[in-house]
């Protein structure tokens, strides 16, 4: 659950994945889980910008048709300026990276200044190997001026490992075609910890049995046609299909998923505490007639550890901190861990209030310079 304020102290006046201010200029949106979402409905009130993919913009416009959304192209430059409230121009390029491996939609976001390189990532899951195939990681690895603003939701000892996205789907498969095979009155409901980012496993499960999958949301099937690779594997017809989704939070009294027939599988990852490559992941719970599988959207602490330790950023900003304050102790403690690995003496990480404001800054040149440092 993300606990991040939204502000990038070292750019003043914006907003990310938190909208709760409307005094910012400008506001940016990585994904469409509410943890981030918080406030979005106040950018209805003001004219200020709402940037996000395209993808993302489809489900905030559908419910919020007046907030004044951009579209962030994947891999394309913007350059963003505005005037703060002194009359100083203000003037920065960002990115949206198709990097994260979480959801529908999300993306990093890199913000590049003047002899300054912010990456957001947002939440995540993606492995090393796929982390050093990105150009654009590669490129602000070898600049040395990198701030990290990290998804640290399993940034925890308890959770060092978990198994692939694909090593779960094909698990959640097997378990399915267990079931089905039983008789054609058999059925399955997938229950997921969240709206968003199972599209993977909906395709592989289209893949393997032929048959599309059931949204009991009628907003989340819409917004799914509107993917080619999704459309041909979704339906709102219950009657012609025995696989279903519905996320765990959502009410849903259709027979046809709780029948005493049908099987629940249950997808998350926060239930698989202390996972090691020689346990299974999936856990059987017969009288309720439920199974839970370990399906991570966000990345392990190894995997953190692999990608900060590629990127070897100068400093990292955690965008999800514990409740207690031992904990949020062990978690900066981690954190100078991976940093001194590559770096020597670090200084000790906070969430927030930790970096200088913004100067201002001679907006041609920076364009100038960041535009020549992309074509490198």
């Amino acid at each position: 659950m993300s606990t991040f304020n939204g502000q990038i102290e070292e750019i003043r006046h914006i907003s990310v994945d938190s909208f709760e201010d409307i005094a910012c200029k400008c506001y940016f949106l990585s994904h469409c889980h509410s943890d981030h979402m918080r406030g979005l409905e106040n950018l209805s009130q003001i004219s200020s910008p709402l940037y996000t993919t395209s993808l993302s913009a489809l489900i905030i416009q559908k419910k919020y048709p007046s907030i004044n959304v951009q579209i962030l192209e994947y891999g394309c430059p913007m350059n963003i300026k505005f005037m703060d409230d002194e009359d100083k121009e203000v003037q920065f390029i960002v990115t949206a990276l198709n990097a994260t491996g979480h959801c529908l939609g999300a993306c990093m976001l890199l913000f590049q200044l003047e002899g300054l390189d912010i990456l957001y990532t947002g939440d995540f899951r993606i492995s090393l190997k796929h982390a050093q195939n990105i150009n654009v990681l590669k490129e602000i690895k070898n600049y040395g001026s990198l701030i990290l603003y990290l998804d640290t939701t399993f940034l925890s000892q308890s959770y060092k490992h978990f198994p692939t996205q694909h090593e779960s789907s094909n698990k959640v498969i097997e378990i399915i075609d267990k079931h089905l095979s039983q008789s054609s009155s058999h059925r399955v409901c997938l229950q997921p910890s969240a709206r968003y980012g199972y599209e993977r496993l909906l395709t592989d499960i289209n893949k393997k049995f032929k048959e599309r999958v059931y949204i009991h949301e009628e907003a989340v099937y819409d917004q799914y046609l509107v993917i080619s690779d999704l459309s041909s594997c979704i339906t709102r017809d219950v009657l012609n299909s025995r696989i279903s989704l519905k996320p765990s939070f959502v009410n849903d009294s259709n027979g046809k998923a709780i029948d005493k027939n049908t099987l629940n599988i249950k997808l998350s990852a926060i239930y698989w505490r202390n996972w090691n490559k020689n346990c299974p992941f999936e856990c059987i719970d017969e009288s309720k007639k439920s199974v839970r599988v370990c399906y991570a959207t966000h990345n392990s602490e190894s995997e953190l550890r692999d990608f900060v330790t590629f990127l070897e950023p100068k400093s990292i900003v955690p965008t999800v901190m514990p409740d207690s304050f031992q904990e949020k102790e062990i978690m900066r403690a981690m954190i100078r861990s991976m940093i001194k690995s590559f770096k020597g003496i670090v200084e000790d990480p906070k969430p927030k209030n930790r970096f200088k404001r913004l100067r201002t800054i001679n907006s041609q040149k920076c364009v100038e310079q960041i535009s020549k440092k992309l074509k490198k």
